[in-house]
């Protein structure tokens, strides 16, 4: 914007500039779980959020819990998630990922004591082509099988770059 001003600086004229170009970060969705999910001993479970909060260009599934960059979308994209177990009990190596066409691109572990809840995240900026789908595996190593419960989350959305 283009000023122009007197000596006693009382303004006589104001220029506006060109309208800016709207952009948005979009794909972009958010998912998370309604109940509560079993996850084995000793094993990677794929977390399937099943419910969306927000998902711009349907690209999320929640029966498959994928992610896939719809066509003509490719860029960099910031990812996230968020596991909380749903149960009380020591867990042992909590490990989460976030996997991209099924290999692991981040991780987050820890060790649950005290029959406390747990928590753990992680999140990635990554490059996605079109067609690159992204998942959420979770491990955990405490003997049995137990559950993630419905405080879990999963978003990202493309950046404007």
């Amino acid at each position: 914007m283009a000023i122009t001003r007197l000596n006693n600086n009382s303004i006589t004229s104001i220029t506006a500039l060109p309208s800016a170009v709207a952009v948005t970060n979009t794909p972009a969705f958010m998912a998370r779980r309604n109940s509560n999910q079993s996850c084995a001993n000793g094993a990677d479970t794929i977390v399937i959020f099943d419910s969306e909060l927000f998902d711009t260009d349907s690209a999320y599934d929640t029966s498959t819990g994928k992610f896939t960059v719809p066509s003509g979308k490719g860029g960099k994209y910031f990812i996230s998630t968020k596991i909380r177990t749903s149960e009380t009990a020591d867990w042992n190596s909590n490990e989460i990922y976030i996997l991209v066409n099924g290999s692991i691109q981040s991780y987050a572990g820890a060790w649950f004591v005290n029959d406390n809840y747990g928590t753990l995240s992680t999140q990635i900026t990554i490059d996605l082509s079109a067609g690159d789908y992204v998942q959420i595996a979770y491990y955990q190593g405490s003997g049995s099988a137990r559950n993630i419960g419905n405080h879990c989350t999963f978003n990202g959305y493309k950046l404007i770059t």
